[in-house]
């Protein structure tokens, strides 16, 4: 990744780490075109809820759908408890 894409990628990060739906949703799709990301596939999933969850019309159902089918039952767990402690670690309990 050069650098420029690098900083918007992280910029992506950052502001979604805010609680933005639109950012979370951009920062999903920068992990998932990242080869070398750590657990892409379930990093991709949390930002994708995140941002579902804050507006329900940020992420098209397609895209969900697509991704929830090829996940395994385990995955959405984990990814759930992952979006759980995030919103923990955010707006506390």
């Amino acid at each position: 990744m050069n650098a420029s894409i690098e900083k918007m990628f992280q910029s992506s990060i950052e502001i979604a780490e805010l609680g933005r739906p639109g950012w979370a949703y951009q920062a999903a799709a920068y992990i998932n075109s990242s080869d070398h990301y750590p657990n892409r596939r379930l990093e991709t999933l949390k930002w994708l809820f995140i941002a579902q969850l804050f507006d329900p019309q940020t992420v098209p159902d397609k895209v969900l759908d697509f991704m929830h089918y090829g996940s395994t039952k385990e995955e959405v767990e984990r990814v759930s408890q992952m979006v759980e402690v995030w919103f923990i670690d955010k707006f506390g309990k």
